[in-house]
């Protein structure tokens, strides 16, 4: 077998979610699960009441960018995240599998 055949693939529901983001979206997930691991790291718990803050500094730094394109890039990205849901397979009590929908996420502030 060639390595040419080989093809490697990480794909379940929510990945394939983020795959259809566009780039600044990402960025701001993966800054916001970022941030999240190290809440986790400190032994805080992550809630659904665990607020997540990025500001334009955060991102300008993490992402090399000047201050005024990141908070662009964060206006832009928290209004369509705010708009995209995602589906998941739920295993009820009795086994059966029932799909959701959720939201990445669920407010948003200026």
């Amino acid at each position: 077998m060639e390595t040419t055949d080989l093809v490697a693939k990480q794909a379940n529901k929510l990945i394939e979610s983020v795959y259809r983001m566009e780039a600044e979206e990402q960025k701001l997930i993966l800054l916001a699960t970022r941030k999240i691991n190290e809440l986790e790291l400190r032994g805080l718990p992550f809630t659904p009441e665990t607020e997540v803050i990025i500001t334009a500094d955060e991102f300008a730094k993490i992402y090399d960018i000047p201050k005024q394109r990141a908070f662009e890039a964060l206006v832009s990205a928290k209004n369509t995240i705010y708009d995209r849901s995602f589906e998941l397979e739920h295993i009820d009590s009795d086994g059966v599998v029932k799909p959701i929908s959720s939201r990445w996420i669920h407010a948003k502030g200026e």
